[in-house]
C-alpha cells in the first residue's frame, strides 16, 4: 500500500486527490459534527477506546481514516481522537468524493453510519444507527400493516369441524344456473376489499342488476324476496364447495368461533412472537379530543366493515347484535371514565326499522340515566330513511307492525318501509361511518397525533430490529 509523504501532497482540502492515501496535518481534518448524534464520546476509561489509544501511541495509525472531500471524518473518529491524545502531527487518510456539508442532515447521518459498519458498537449506538437508517414513512406504513394483520387475525372466523352421520350429496351447478353464478361471482369479486361478505350483502348487491335464477324460466328474475334469498344461499354454498367462489369471500359473523393460539414447539412460538415483537405500537389518537368517542353497531354482519374504519382513528367498536345488554353499556361508560373526558359521543350504526331506531335512542338514554354520563351526544351514521331514499335502497318489505316501536317509527318517518344495513354497498357504508366520525372529531388534533405516531414509528422500528436480532440472532423481516 503506497502512502504519499511528499509535502507537496499536503495541499488544500478541496484539491487533494480522491481515493489516494495521503498523509495530512492532523488539524487539517475535523470530526463530522453528526458523529456525536450516533456514536458515544471517547474515554480512555472505556476498554475499547483505551486499546485504540495504546495502539496508536505505540504503532501510529495502522488503518487509514476516511475523509469527505470537504475535510470531515467519515470513518476513524476514535483513531483521530487517539492520534490527538498521542501527539501525532500527521495522519493517513483516503478522501472520498462526498461533500458532507452539501447534504441534508438525514443524508449526512446515513453516510456516516454507512462508513462505520466495521466499528464495534454498544447497544444504544446500534439502536441510534437503526433509527438513522429507518425511513419514518416506511416504518409507519409497516406498523399500520402489522396492526391491521394482528387485528384481522383477532376477528377472523373459520368453520368448526363436526361429526356427521351418513353422507351428504349436492347436485352440481347446472348450465341453467351459469348466468346466476356469473352474476354472483361478479358482485363478490367487485367487493374483494371487504371480504368476508355476508350472504345478505350479496343478496342486496344482486338487486342492482338482477339475473335469472334459471335461464329457461323467465319468471325466475332475482327479487328481494325469501325465495330468491334461499336460492342465493344454496348457490353460494355449492359454489364455494366447488371452488367457483373463493371460500374466504363469504363469512357468517353471527356464529363466531373461538380458536386457541397453540404451538407445536417453543421455536415456533418464539418466531411468531418475534414477528410482532414491538411491532404493534398504537398511539392513542384520541388523546387530544375534547370528548370520548365510541361506535356501536347493531349487526355482526357489517361489524367488520365498521371496525376497519374505526381502527384508523383508534375508536372502540361495540357490536350489539341488536339491543346492547347492560354489560357492554357499562364497559362503554367505564372507558369514558378512564379517558378522563366528561363528554361522550356515540356513533350509531343500525338498521332503518322500528327496532333500529329504538336501539339508537335507548343506548343514549341508558348512558345518561343508568351510568350518569352528563353529556351524551348520539350521531346516527347509518341507516336513516333519508339515506335509504338517497341511495335508492330496496326496502325489506314493510316495517314490523308487531314491533312495540312501530307506531313511533311510522309517526317519525311516515313510512312502513324498513331498510337493512346490508343493502348499503360496503364502500358506501365505509364512507358514511368515516364521515360521521370526522364530523365529531377535532381533525386538527387528530392529524397532529397521527404525525407524532408517524415519527415514533421510526424510533420503535430501530429498537424492534435490535430486539429481534437479539432474540433470533438475525433480522426476522
Amino acid at each position: 500500500m503506497h502512502i504519499s509523504s511528499n509535502p507537496a501532497s499536503e495541499m488544500a482540502d478541496n484539491a487533494q486527490p480522491i481515493g489516494v492515501i495521503v498523509n495530512v496535518p492532523i488539524d487539517s481534518i475535523q470530526p463530522a459534527p453528526e458523529n456525536e448524534h450516533v456514536y458515544d464520546q471517547y474515554d480512555c476509561r472505556h476498554q475499547d477506546d483505551d486499546i485504540i489509544y495504546q495502539s496508536v501511541k505505540k504503532l501510529g495509525i495502522l488503518e487509514v481514516l476516511t475523509v469527505s472531500a470537504d475535510g470531515y471524518i467519515l470513518s476513524g473518529h476514535r483513531r483521530h481522537w487517539a492520534a490527538l491524545m498521542a501527539g501525532l502531527e500527521h495522519v493517513p487518510i483516503r478522501r472520498v468524493d462526498i461533500r458532507l456539508s452539501d447534504l441534508p442532515m438525514d443524508e449526512r447521518l446515513r453516510v456516516l453510519t454507512a462508513h462505520n459498519t466495521q466499528r464495534r458498537k454498544g447497544a444504544e449506538e446500534q439502536i441510534r444507527e437503526e433509527l438513522v437508517n429507518t425511513n419514518p414513512k416506511d416504518a409507519y406504513r409497516a406498523l399500520r400493516e402489522r396492526l391491521a394483520a394482528r387485528q384481522d387475525e383477532a376477528y377472523r372466523s373459520s368453520p368448526t369441524a363436526m361429526r356427521i352421520e351418513g353422507q351428504t350429496t349436492r347436485s352440481a351447478i347446472s348450465d341453467a344456473k351459469a348466468a346466476f353464478l356469473d352474476a354472483v361471482r361478479y358482485e363478490v369479486m367487485a367487493r374483494e376489499a371487504y371480504w368476508p361478505l355476508s350472504v345478505r350483502q350479496i343478496h342486496y348487491a344482486m338487486l342492482n342488476n338482477p339475473p335469472l335464477r334459471h335461464s329457461s324460466k323467465r319468471k325466475s328474475r332475482y327479487k328481494n324476496d325469501r325465495e330468491s334469498y334461499k336460492a342465493l344461499c344454496d348457490l353460494c354454498t355449492r359454489a364455494r364447495l366447488a371452488g367457483s367462489i373463493p371460500w374466504d369471500a363469504v363469512g357468517d359473523e353471527t356464529r363466531p368461533v373461538e380458536l386457541w393460539d397453540c404451538h407445536q414447539t417453543v421455536a415456533d412460538y418464539v418466531h411468531q412472537e418475534a414477528k410482532y415483537m414491538l411491532g404493534c405500537y398504537r398511539r392513542d389518537l384520541m388523546q387530544g379530543q375534547p370528548k370520548h368517542v365510541e361506535v356501536v353497531c347493531e349487526k355482526n354482519t357489517v361489524a367488520e366493515i365498521v371496525r376497519r374504519v374505526a381502527r384508523d382513528y383508534g375508536i372502540p367498536v361495540t357490536s350489539g347484535r341488536g339491543y346492547c345488554s347492560i354489560e357492554p353499556r357499562r364497559q362503554i361508560a367505564q372507558r369514558r371514565i378512564a379517558s378522563g373526558k366528561l363528554g361522550l359521543v356515540l356513533i350509531l350504526v343500525s338498521d332503518c326499522d322500528p327496532d333500529g331506531d329504538e336501539i339508537a335512542a335507548s343506548l343514549a338514554r341508558s348512558m345518561r340515566d343508568d351510568f350518569n354520563v352528563d353529556s351524551v351526544e348520539a350521531v346516527r351514521a347509518a341507516l336513516t330513511v333519508k339515506q335509504a331514499q338517497s341511495f335508492n335502497l330496496p326496502p325489506n318489505n314493510d316495517a314490523k307492525t308487531s314491533s312495540p316501536q312501530f307506531k313511533k317509527f311510522f309517526a317519525r318517518h311516515g313510512t312502513r318501509n324498513a331498510y337493512e344495513l346490508e343493502a348499503l354497498s360496503p364502500g358506501t357504508l365505509t364512507g358514511l361511518v368515516r364521515e360521521s366520525i370526522e364530523s365529531v372529531l377535532d381533525m386538527t388534533a387528530y392529524r397532529r397525533e397521527v404525525a407524532i405516531w408517524e415519527s415514533e414509528a421510526a424510533e420503535i422500528e430501530a429498537v424492534r430490529q435490535r430486539a429481534i436480532t437479539a432474540v433470533l440472532g438475525k433480522s426476522h423481516e
